[in-house]
């Protein structure tokens, strides 16, 4: 072939090449007069990602119609004025990851990620929403990641996290700083499903959370032998909400607080959770002292509580974990005599009685009530000189030790 053919077929091919580049070039940048101003957008043949500022409401919802389209298996929009989910992603069903952060999100939408049968991580912190509404995940068997963490969630349908909702590969929950008050027992189904899977994580730290309810109707008596299940499948991180004792927990769910403490002094938290609480309300006191104490508790750190000395009436926040538990105390009002100070130290199984220097001039009648039969009074009457006499009181008994020094102790009846 003559060199003149090959230079004349070479021609054609750059022709053709070039008109192939030009063509791609307009598709190209078709579809990027079609991304919202303002905004940085990556995007290939599965994926897309939005990143706004300042961008006009009312154009982004209509653009993100025109782009949300195709076989999308990833998405992700970030930092936009959007206060409603988008209804274009309901029919994305090969998503199996959907990023909604840093938006204005008020609520999620009902009849929608139902049908994101795919969808595996779902994240929409960051958000205004409020409310969960029973429905909202149910049937998402493959979702396995949830972070709704940093909205205004105060409210959480009966179903929502529960066995009927289908959730059968949700590991991770994270609704921490929101505005939840009560709770629910939802996540000992949750904890069930960690029993042939990896160990469940809830985490609902800095709420609102006082008081538990038990309006799902769960019931946990008789259905299983005590402390039956044996290891731990749910982790729910409950520090920094309102809760004072470990005790309202199960009082609230309609769970036995004894056995409860019988299953975790065996190292076996009973129904496949452990609860983990702390923060600044709650109390370092006689009643959570046996929870702190524990091994299966002590093992978490940064547990903060609040350590008050009735004596001085002072308190300080101290971590729970590594501050003696001999220190915790709960005051004594009922039958304490008038102007005295009465404090039971569950670890060392006495009930102080603190009336030194407060001009006694007789014996009290009555002392706070023994919890039980090992627990002995230590009584201090000391610096009363008015105090004279020192007559039978059926508390000497159970009595350990007696002070009535610098007292005016001149007779001693029988």
């Amino acid at each position: 072939m003559s060199t003149w053919c090959k230079v004349k077929i070479d021609m054609k091919m750059w022709i053709s090449l070039l008109l192939i580049f030009a063509q791609f070039a307009v598709e190209m940048a078709s579809d990027t007069d079609q991304w919202p101003a303002n905004c940085r957008c990556q995007s290939n043949a599965t994926s897309l990602a939005v990143d706004c500022n300042g961008v006009h409401l009312k154009q982004l919802s209509h653009q993100l119609e025109s782009l949300l389209s195709g076989h999308l298996t990833s998405l992700s929009i970030k930092r936009t004025p959007l206060t409603h989910f988008p209804r274009s992603i309901c029919r994305l069903a090969t998503l199996k990851e959907l990023h909604l952060d840093n938006n204005r999100l008020t609520q999620l939408p009902d009849n929608c990620l139902s049908n994101l049968s795919d969808l595996q991580k779902f994240s929409a912190h960051d958000n205004a929403i409020e409310t969960l509404q029973d429905g909202v995940f149910a049937g998402l068997r493959k979702l396995q990641r949830l972070d709704l963490s940093r909205n205004r969630i105060s409210s959480i349908g009966l179903s929502v996290f529960a066995a009927s909702s289908n959730l059968t590969n949700l590991t991770y929950i994270d609704l921490s700083e929101n505005n939840i008050t009560s709770l629910e027992p939802w996540i000992y189904d949750r904890g069930r499903v960690g029993r042939s899977k990896k160990k469940v994580s809830i985490k609902l730290q800095r709420n609102k959370i006082s008081h538990f309810t038990n309006n799902m109707g769960q019931n946990f008596s008789g259905r299983h032998e005590p402390c039956y299940d044996a290891g731990v499948f749910a982790e729910v991180d409950l520090r920094d909400n309102n809760i004072r004792h470990f005790a309202d927990i199960w009082n609230g769910w309609h769970m036995d607080a004894e056995e409860v403490l019988h299953c975790y002094s065996v190292k076996i938290p009973m129904y496949v959770s452990t609860i983990i609480i702390g923060g600044k309300n709650t109390a370092c006191d006689c009643i959570n002292y046996p929870f702190f104490k524990l091994d299966a508790v002590r093992r978490w750190q940064k547990a903060m509580c609040n350590l008050t000395d009735p004596v001085a009436r002072s308190s300080s926040i101290v971590n729970g974990l590594t501050t003696n538990p001999d220190l915790f105390v709960c005051e004594l009002t009922d039958r304490c005599p008038a102007s005295c100070v009465c404090v039971h130290r569950p670890a060392n199984t006495t009930i102080h009685v603190f009336c030194s220097n407060r001009n006694l001039k007789l014996l009290p009648r009555e002392l706070p009530e023994l919890p039980d039969t090992r627990t002995k009074y230590r009584l201090d009457f000391s610096n009363n000189p008015f105090l004279r006499r020192l007559e039978h009181r059926d508390y000497f008994a159970n009595t350990a030790i007696l002070d009535v020094s610098n007292s005016s102790v001149d007779d001693i009846g029988n």
